[in-house]
C-alpha cells in the first residue's frame, strides 16, 4: 500500500510537472504571438503614415504646380495687355502722323484726297 501511494504520488508529481511545462510553453507561444501581432500593427501604422506623407507631398506638389501655372498665366495676360496697349499707342501715333488709318489700312497718298484709305 505504501508503494502504491508512492507510485501515485510520483505519477501526480509527473503530471504536475508536465502540466507546468505545458503552461510555460503556452505562455511563451502567446507572448510570441502578441509580439508578432504588435510588430505587424507597428508595420501597418508605419506604412499608413508613409502613405499619408506621400499623399500630402503629392498634393502639395500638385498645388505648387497649379500655382506656378496660374502665375505664368497671369504673367502672360499682363504681357499681352501691355503689348496691346503698346500696339494701340503705336497705331494712334501713326494715325496722328497720317501714316496709317485707325482701322489698320494704308492711307492713300494722293494729292487730291487724303481722307480716303484702302482697308
Amino acid at each position: 500500500e505504501r508503494r502504491e501511494a508512492e507510485r501515485l504520488a510520483k505519477l501526480a508529481a509527473e503530471r504536475a510537472r508536465e502540466e507546468e511545462e505545458r503552461r510555460k510553453r503556452r505562455e511563451k507561444e502567446e507572448a510570441w504571438a502578441r509580439q508578432k501581432e504588435e510588430e505587424e500593427r507597428a508595420r501597418r501604422e508605419a506604412a499608413d503614415a508613409a502613405r499619408r506623407q506621400a499623399e500630402a507631398k503629392r498634393r502639395e506638389a500638385a498645388e505648387l504646380e497649379l500655382m506656378k501655372a496660374e502665375e505664368k498665366e497671369m504673367r502672360m495676360l499682363v504681357l499681352a495687355e501691355k503689348k496691346a496697349e503698346r500696339d494701340a499707342a503705336k497705331r494712334a501715333a501713326e494715325a496722328a502722323e497720317g501714316r496709317k488709318a485707325p482701322g489698320g489700312g494704308r492711307v492713300k497718298r494722293s494729292t487730291t484726297d487724303t481722307t480716303r484709305y484702302t482697308p
